[in-house]
């Protein structure tokens, strides 16, 4: 295995920034698996160095504890330092002040930078696909209501439409439960509820200012009882609450086509061009309201300084440089040439290399924001790049095509993911487990016919409410005010 000297002995844009900066770096490398132990042992031993670099290996609850602890620095007096973060200002701050809200934690301070990109079409994770070839086949216009959709996965069932001869192998309407794009929740947006079931969704929704938990509304008792409707009738699929990732992408990419509906930010690759993006059909009672993903943010926590940090506004001056535009092209994908990026038309031109080749880049050409060592690092994309120096990749094309179809349907309140403070990130933890598994559990039952929803309900409501449930949602309240506040609204 390459040692992370060799590594960085290889990577162009590090040699040159060691050179245009004069500043070196003296690298520990924080294994992925179990990041935080070598961590804390290096702050008990008070050996840890200046900043902490590279996303995805500290969770937010562990940077909430170290800041906590006082084992970070706060960012703020040299985020608002134009002269030492000229890039972050003024490509990140001056196109989304809002930002600065994302990464600033209950206390006010912010003790970490983010990755920035700002591609409208990324904050659009589910929108509803539909077969328009089978439509054409059962002679059915696409369709914009609730039952006109029904209707389509009905003739759907009852037809060949694949033509296969199997009669029984077509899946009307495909889910994954706990899926990150094809979730069951996807659909409560016909509902006016959007909200994802993740834990850093916690299945919020917001209206008028109010965190609301999804699972007890209204609308997701209705969703809910049409679900079931629907699986009653083989119009959804019978393993949505059991099978895994790769068997719901094996329906997807299969030699026959078995899919007439979805919601997923790309189409299936079996029979790609028969699919097309349609509005949110409508519910009778209900406006729709469609999960926005959250900001601008490609991600949180790429750059902390630590207690120790010496010459901070130099460290936090040459992190800087990352977030400029030729800076964060080459640390993702190297120099013109090597195999990763072309320019065409004036414009960058990114390329996915085949697996093969892009084994042999990485160990002859390798780039800083490589798997191999660092995934997410410091950058920004922003919406001018997007619109006159960067040349969209097929599937964002795609992404930025659905994102016109919905945009007009997508919440202008939307859960943020804060940071929250040490004990509200405990405290929540223990709250989300039983919640969450009463909510998952009931939702199968109820989908699968081996509950009944209606008999349930009050005393599905009354249970949460015994867990806990109320002081949940004064958490998340009380996080999202400050996350106003920090944003000022």
């Amino acid at each position: 295995k390459r040692s992370i000297e060799d590594y960085f002995d290889k990577v162009d844009f590090w040699q040159r920034l060691v050179k245009e900066t004069n500043v070196d770096v003296n690298w520990t490398y924080l294994s992925a698996d179990d990041p935080m132990s070598t961590l804390n042992a290096m702050f008990a031993a008070k050996n840890e160095g200046d900043a902490i670099l590279g996303g995805s290996t500290i969770t937010e609850s562990d940077l909430s504890l170290m800041a906590a602890n006082g084992l970070l620095t706060p960012l703020n007096e040299y985020i608002d330092n134009v002269d030492i973060m000229p890039n972050f200002n003024q490509r990140v701050l001056s196109e989304s002040p809002e930002t600065k809200g994302f990464i600033t934690c209950p206390d006010g301070k912010i003790y970490s930078l983010p990755k920035y990109t700002a591609l409208d079409g990324n904050y659009l994770e589910s929108p509803i696909w539909i077969n328009k070839a089978w439509l054409d086949q059962v002679g059915m216009d696409i369709p914009t209501t609730i039952e006109e959709l029904e209707a389509a996965l009905t003739a759907f069932k009852e037809q060949d439409v694949n033509g296969n001869g199997n009669p029984d192998d077509e899946i009307p309407y495909l889910f994954l439960n706990g899926h990150a794009f094809s979730h069951l929740e996807a659909l409560l947006g016909l509902w006016g509820i959007a909200t994802k079931d993740s834990a850093l969704d916690s299945y919020v929704t917001i209206k008028d200012g109010k965190v609301l938990f999804a699972p007890t509304a209204q609308g997701y008792k209705d969703v809910i009882i049409t679900l079931n409707r629907w699986y009653e009738n083989g119009l959804i699929w019978s393993e949505a609450f059991s099978a895994t990732n790769e068997t719901y992408s094996a329906k997807l990419s299969g030699e026959t086509c078995l899919v007439g509906a979805l919601t997923s930010k790309t189409p299936p690759t079996t029979n790609q061009e028969d699919y097309v993006v349609i509005a949110p059909v409508k519910v009778e009672g209900y406006e729709p309201s469609w999960y926005r993903h959250p900001g601008r943010l490609g991600g949180k926590g790429m750059f902390s300084l630590t207690r120790s940090v010496e010459n901070a506004d130099v460290l936090m001056h040459w992190i800087d440089t990352f977030y400029s535009l030729e800076n964060t092209v080459e640390i993702y994908n190297g120099l013109e040439g090597d195999g990763r990026l072309e320019i065409e038309d004036g414009k960058y031109k990114f390329i996915t290399p085949p697996k093969d080749i892009a084994e042999q880049l990485d160990e002859e050409k390798p780039v800083f924001g490589s798997t191999s060592f660092f995934s997410n690092l410091p950058a920004a994309y922003t919406a001018a790049d997007y619109k006159d120096k960067i040349m969209l990749s097929a599937n964002q094309a795609i992404y930025q095509d659905n994102y016109e179809v919905y945009k007009d349907y997508m919440t202008k309140e939307y859960w943020p993911r804060p940071y929250f403070s040490e004990e509200d990130s405990s405290r929540i933890s223990e709250l989300r487990t039983d919640i969450f598994n009463t909510v998952n559990e009931k939702k199968a039952a109820w989908v699968t016919g081996k509950a009944d929803i209606n008999a349930d309900w009050d005393k599905y409501v009354e249970s949460l409410n015994n867990m806990g449930l109320e002081e949940y949602i004064d958490i998340l309240q009380k996080t999202y005010d400050n996350f106003l506040s920090s944003v000022g609204k």
